[in-house]
């Protein structure tokens, strides 16, 4: 079990070092990339003791300032899927389009300072320290400690969930969404290290998680369209009109999603 932990660990940070220079270079894949592994490794790095929590919570300021317009290059890219797909008129979505790019550059310049501090060769570091705790560590512990985390992830999933009830809000909805993420990527390190039946309930999380994270990206581009139309005098003239019209559209397929959501957890992703 001991090699097992430092073999999640490893396998994680490797895909996180792998695409880190690519990430920090401003390419969008490797950005996401990165993103992606940070999360799967910070699940691993707080089993290993001190050196690990420290790393892991410098890991998640890394992730955090790469997420930086990433979010609105999702948007970007859903615009033009919806404006193709309901067949928006192409001046309108011009306007959105203008509006989400904006919003990008600012969020991507707020994040630049943090970005150039990222020091590669000190996270390497910081890695080696935190296999060397997890090689240290008896199996007795590492079954004890991924066991209480697991229940830790498991019961703040379920508080998102009792706090969304079935009302339809974007906010309680996103903190469901994250919650599900995070019992996913420490349920994958279960399954590797100690063993376990996680595989289907990995699958229902990931299921959700899509079904959320659609909804999610549905809200930030109404969010979008809305502050466009707040612009102008609300009601008054085409365009404030036909960006109405577009918000309206995409409200009733996040309610549809909603719905599809809280048939998921009724069938018990919520532990």
């Amino acid at each position: 079990m001991r090699h097992d932990l430092l073999h999640a660990m490893t396998v994680r940070a490797e895909a996180f070092l792998e695409y880190l220079p690519g990430a920090l270079d401003g390419h969008v894949r490797d950005t996401h990339q990165t993103r992606v592994a940070a999360r799967r490794l910070i699940e691993t790095l707080p089993l290993s003791g001190p050196a690990g929590g420290r790393l892991a919570r410098q890991i998640r300021e890394v992730r955090r300032a790469l997420g930086a317009g990433r979010e609105m290059d999702v948007t970007l890219a859903l615009l033009g899927e919806e404006a193709a797909r309901r067949d928006w008129p192409l001046a309108l979505v011009r306007r959105v389009r203008a509006h989400v790019d904006a919003a990008r550059d600012a969020q991507r310049a707020d994040a630049r300072g943090a970005l150039d501090r990222v020091d590669e060769s000190k996270l390497r570091r910081g890695i080696r320290a935190a296999g060397a705790g997890a090689a240290e560590m008896t199996p007795a512990r590492v079954k004890a400690r991924l066991e209480a985390r697991e229940a830790e992830r498991a019961s703040a999933l379920a508080r998102a969930v009792r706090a969304a009830g079935a009302i339809y809000d974007p906010e309680r909805l996103h903190h469901v969404r994250i919650a599900a993420k995070k019992l996913r990527y420490t349920l994958e390190v279960v399954g590797e290290v100690i063993g376990g039946r996680t595989a289907k309930r990995v699958a229902r999380l990931r299921d959700l998680q899509e079904v959320l994270g659609r909804l999610h990206d549905l809200q930030v581009l109404q969010k979008g369209i809305r502050e466009v139309e707040g612009a102008l005098v609300p009601g008054r003239g085409r365009v404030a009109r036909g960006l109405s019209r577009m918000a309206e559209a995409l409200e009733v397929e996040c309610r549809a999603l909603h719905a599809d959501a809280l048939r998921s957890i009724a069938r018990g992703v919520k532990t």
